[in-house]
């Protein structure tokens, strides 16, 4: 037994401890089992050598008891002892003194040697039982991490997934609002160009009414010609009762005059009334159009954040991927040696591929992706540059809108003023001296013929054409609102 166990600890202090560390490789426990073999050598080692030591004692001791024997019986027999043989033959006397001091001496040194053996043992088992302690909570502490970085990688990888979904979405949102834009200036530049016309309309309409008012002053004048030439010759070649009588029929033939045009200008309110609410609806359009515009800004500044977001989580899903090839490196670290299992390196091959797995899942290629399309929703070119081009298409709408207004109300001031002719009272006690003055400074004729009023006839349909020009404009303007308010629903 004694020969089986010291070849055994001989065999494992020669092997060593990296030839340990090869072995317990196999294990799950790695340094723990390699450190607990070592020091289960170790003691073993202390435990043969304590007991060659015992049994060297024990052969000493019983070879010291049959020398001190003969050693005693050749003193009785006056022969030297073995101790100092070739030498002078001393007193017996002195012989067996020196042979007491003798052998006194040798056992002593025997029993120090005999309790730094046993001081050495209990220090090896308490080193033994200190190094066991530590091999078990590190055992305990490595199974803690291990089972700690198992389910940061389920929630990490949970994480990446979502972020995935959500990068997903974000780009369909993105894609979506660049639909929108692109509409919403389509629909801007048709309402343009319908307001580009109505201003010709307007401004066609203005001509039309100048040449109207000239043509009034013109009649006017000639009227008025007409009119005191007439006087003249009824005061020459008429009596006063002739001139009271033509008189009369011809303030008669005026009123007809008036009441006629009046008909024919219908109310002088509705002209105006339906200007205006045409002017309100095409305000009411803009206030629409601008609100559409804001909603969409904040749509946009909301996917930024969004995008910006993302990236941010994407940042901090790299650095968990660095400390997992940390960790991953530290464990291949301990299968470098060439007699590594199978196993070990299979192990660390899957956890390579899933590290690898998981960089292409959240890693660089999404992260440089994410970072293009948030880099051309930025850049002046993008999308904020169209958002420029309808904030100024929609201001230069709202001036054009604002001077069809302004030039419809002084429109319909004229009209006003043309359609209040038949609202002249007869004042039959004004003199002829007084009348040419008043007619001069209100400008309006005092008489009409049948083709005049046809030409304010005429000039009214017109004003009417305009005025169904400007709804009709109104109207597509309606109706693309409702169709931009559909996609964006």
């Amino acid at each position: 037994m004694v020969h089986f166990e010291t070849t055994y600890a001989s065999s494992v202090v020669q092997i060593g401890v990296p030839n340990l560390a090869k072995i317990a490789n196999r294990d799950e426990d790695i340094m723990a089992k390699a450190a607990i073999v070592q020091m289960n050598a170790l003691v073993l080692g202390v435990y043969v050598h304590l007991h060659d030591g015992l049994a060297q004692f024990r052969r000493l001791s019983e070879d010291d008891e049959e020398q001190l024997e003969a050693d005693m019986l050749a003193i009785g027999a006056g022969k030297p002892a073995s101790v100092n043989r070739g030498k002078d033959v001393l007193p017996i006397d002195d012989q067996y003194y020196y042979l007491r001091w003798h052998y006194h001496e040798h056992i002593t040194g025997l029993q120090d040697d005999i309790n730094k053996l046993k001081t050495g043992l209990e220090e090896s088992q308490e080193e033994v039982g200190r190094i066991q302690a530590e091999s078990y909570a590190h055992e305990s502490q490595l199974q803690s991490t291990e089972t700690k970085w198992q389910y940061r990688w389920d929630q990490v990888t949970e994480e990446a997934a979502q972020s995935k979904s959500t990068i997903e979405q974000l780009e369909d949102r993105l894609e979506k609002l660049v639909q929108t834009y692109q509409t919403t200036a389509f629909m801007l530049k048709k309402a343009n160009e319908n307001l580009t016309e109505s201003k010709k309309d307007c401004q066609r309409l203005e001509t039309q009414y100048r040449a109207l008012e000239d043509l009034f002053n013109d009649k006017h004048y000639e009227m008025e010609n007409k009119e005191k030439n007439h006087l003249k010759i009824l005061e020459s070649n008429q009596t006063q009762e002739e001139q009271l009588k033509i008189k009369i029929q011809l303030m008669d033939t005026q009123e007809e005059l008036r009441r006629r045009l009046n008909q024919a200008l219908h109310s002088p309110e509705q002209p105006q009334t339906e200007l205006g609410n045409k002017i309100t609806e095409q305000n009411q359009v803009i206030t629409t159009l601008r609100q559409m515009v804001e909603d969409l800004n904040k749509d946009l500044d909301q996917t930024h954040q969004d995008i910006r977001t993302q990236l941010e989580i994407l940042e901090s899903k790299n650095d968990q991927i660095k400390v997992l090839e940390d960790r991953l490196v530290e464990l291949e670290s301990f299968a470098l040696a060439p007699t590594s299992s199978i196993a070990a390196e299979s192990e660390i091959a899957e956890l390579r591929e899933e590290v690898n797995h998981y960089k292409a899942l959240v890693g660089e290629n999404l992260h440089i992706h994410m970072s293009e399309i948030f880099n051309a929703s930025t850049q002046p070119t993008g999308l904020e540059s169209r958002l420029a081009e309808l904030d100024h298409k929609v201001a230069t709408l709202q001036q054009t809108l604002d001077r069809v207004q302004a030039r419809a109300i002084q429109l319909s001031e004229k009209l006003t003023a043309v359609e209040s002719i038949g609202k002249i009272e007869r004042k039959d006690r004004v003199s002829q001296t007084e009348r040419p003055r008043r007619y001069k400074r209100i400008a309006r004729p005092t008489q009409h013929s049948s083709g005049e009023i046809a030409e304010l006839l005429m000039e009214k349909e017109q004003v009417e054409l305009g005025v169904n020009n400007l709804t009709r404009d109104n109207t597509e303007l309606k109706e693309s609102i409702t169709e931009l308010q559909d996609k964006e629903a």
